[in-house]
């Protein structure tokens, strides 16, 4: 999605790397924002070798602005920060993404999965900021790199006692 409201689905041959895709994510010039980084970035990293750069994850910003909640899912979050209600289909979630074609209900998904975030991230990051968290916020940022690959080391939380 971008800052205009406008979303594309790509859909990429899962026997083939996208290699465009895997550019964009690579390159440092342009934010990419997810919710729940970490996992995103280690499927990446893993499938594609991919080291995405210049990434945010509103989940980690939902954390930081709101440390005493335990609801953090993109559909609470949107619902408590914006309003804005993600119908979230168990079936659809579930469902085959590897097909050749996917299905209305699913494209509807995957939009919906990302038409929000960058109006949730503006949200969070002023919050971020009145809080006085908001470096806090691009050091977490800056560190999923590296916090992907301990993961993919089968180290884990390093800093876990």
């Amino acid at each position: 999605a971008d800052e205009a409201g406008k979303s594309w689905v790509l859909q990429v041959n899962a026997r083939e790397r996208p290699d465009t895709l895997c550019f964009l994510l690579s390159d440092a010039s342009t934010r990419k924002l997810f919710h729940f980084a970490p996992f995103d970035l280690a499927f990446l990293r893993f499938h594609w070798g991919v080291r995405a750069q210049n990434v945010a994850c509103t989940k980690i910003l939902s954390r930081l602005v709101n440390p005493g909640l335990k609801a953090h899912s993109l559909k609470d979050v949107l619902d408590r920060e914006l309003g804005v209600s993600l119908p979230k289909d168990e079936a659809v979630r579930r469902s085959d993404w590897l097909v050749e074609r996917l299905s209305p209900a699913q494209l509807s998904y995957a939009v919906a999965d990302v038409a929000h975030l960058i109006p949730l991230y503006d949200d969070l990051m002023e919050k971020a900021t009145r809080r006085g968290v908001s470096r806090l916020a691009e050091h977490s940022f800056n560190y999923l790199p590296a916090r992907v690959e301990t993961e993919l080391l089968g180290l884990g939380d390093i800093f876990e006692y």
